[in-house]
């Protein structure tokens, strides 16, 4: 609507798009291709993934594969490099990240992984993933602009739909899962 008008956009970096593993997922096969939506840009991208829903059923085994993926992790050095762990743009960003992983946990959140400087890498941050955050949760709604990964586990699939739809900033999300739950 605003280009018609020739109205000034900007897609914000940081909006809450969401990823969603759904049953049937074979997500030890595709943990990396399920964490680059959010690690290639850490979080400062307008399509950035920063929520990730999964189920209850699962969790536990989907967050040992995570760890497991996310220890595997080093940050990207070189511009020819494959890793997908960039860095952020200013040490403010960096202190920023922290402060908001902080409130997070302050909201009875847990850092399941992460949100710590890795040494002597300038501007890296572990990946945050935190997890128990309440859905209506300050860190839940706002814009994050950073590596936080908000991990979110619900009973049934349906519940997912409701809340991804809790924030006013997202505008896409990346479904994982065979063809038939889609």
């Amino acid at each position: 609507a605003g280009l018609s008008q020739f109205k000034k956009m900007q897609l914000s970096g940081s909006v809450k798009n969401a990823a969603i593993v759904l049953a049937g997922t074979d997500f030890a096969s595709h943990m990396d291709e399920i964490l680059r939506s959010f690690l290639i840009g850490q979080g400062q991208m307008c399509w950035n993934t920063s929520r990730l829903f999964v189920l209850e059923s699962f969790q536990k085994e989907f967050m040992e594969c995570l760890k497991t993926s996310l220890d595997k992790l080093e940050p990207l050095k070189d511009p020819s490099g494959s890793s997908p762990w960039t860095p952020l743009i200013s040490s403010e960003a960096v202190e920023e990240v922290l402060k908001k992983t902080q409130g997070g946990v302050s909201e009875h959140g847990k850092v399941a992984w992460g949100a710590e400087k890795a040494n002597g890498s300038g501007f890296f941050v572990k990946p945050a993933m935190m997890i128990d955050l309440p859905n209506c949760s300050v860190l839940q709604q706002d814009e994050l602009q950073g590596p936080l990964f908000l991990i979110t586990s619900v009973k049934y699939q349906h519940e997912i739909a409701k809340w991804v739809n809790t924030s006013y900033l997202a505008h896409s999300a990346v479904i994982w899962g065979p063809a038939e739950k889609l």
